[in-house]
């Protein structure tokens, strides 16, 4: 029985009892569980052309808007709402590029594995986020998702705070993974801890904007090692654990 019903096709575990500590982890998906980067870029270049624009498209500050839904993001760089559609049609005939970032599949196996429910939250509309999953191997993985279809997007904290929801009330998160400015603002203004993941990031992010950094998959392991356990301190003098290295401060610094 699916946690959020609505999530046809994504099979999840069992509710165990209300809890007030933490028990799940929110996931951005592009750029964090998905390599989708190159599909998102040819598909901005065709509806560019298609859009009889001249010039090369602006895919550096399209790029720094990824995690925002995409009429967004068209509104903000003053392109014509046109657009979407060519885009989404390309991205959908693309869709057999995306592939889920290497170890992936085992970190949502193991935090599953060790009681932690998985939510997704991005800015891809969510027929589209169901089927990239099904593709790539992880539908099985995940409890529920957070999309522009349910009527909020980051960095609104809602979009954060209503996959929760889906999950049972009184249900809290560990931590909110990200590869944008985007990503960590919504988690600050949700309350959660920020985790940078740097590995599918276009650009370095202000260390100010997020609890931690890390630079590859298996390390959330060191973060999050147990429902409800406290994050733990770990040593500045470990070469291994440098980029886990929390930052005291949760100050602010876009999926398609």
């Amino acid at each position: 029985m699916l946690i959020d019903a609505s999530l046809a096709g994504i099979p999840t575990v069992e509710l165990r009892g209300m809890r007030q500590e933490p028990s799940v982890i929110l996931f951005d998906l592009d750029g964090v569980l998905l390599d989708s980067w190159s599909v998102a870029r040819q598909a901005f270049e065709l509806a560019w052309s298609k859009a009889g624009l001249t010039g090369p498209p602006p895919l550096s500050d399209f790029a720094d808007r990824l995690g925002l839904p995409f009429p967004k993001i068209l509104a903000e760089l003053g392109l014509p709402g046109a657009m979407a559609q060519s885009f989404w049609a390309r991205s959908a005939a693309l869709a057999c590029e995306v592939k889920a970032y290497p170890g992936i599949e085992r970190l949502l196996e193991t935090l599953r594995e060790r009681g932690w429910l998985i939510g997704i939250v991005t800015g891809k509309a969510k027929a589209r986020t169901i089927d990239v999953l099904s593709r790539t191997g992880l539908a099985s993985l995940i409890d529920a998702l957070s999309t522009p279809d349910d009527g909020v997007g980051k960095p609104d904290p809602a979009a954060l705070w209503g996959c929760l929801n889906k999950l049972g009330l009184g249900r809290r998160a560990a931590v909110f993974i990200g590869d944008t400015a985007i990503d960590m603002e919504a988690a600050r203004w949700a309350g959660v801890d920020g985790v940078f993941a740097a590995w599918g990031a276009h650009r370095e992010l202000a260390p100010s904007s997020y609890r931690y950094r890390i630079s590859s998959p298996h390390e959330l392991l060191e973060i999050v090692p147990n429902p409800g356990a406290n994050p733990p301190v770990l040593p500045l003098s470990t070469p291994a654990l440098r980029s886990l290295s929390p930052n005291g401060d949760h100050g602010a610094a876009a999926s398609v």
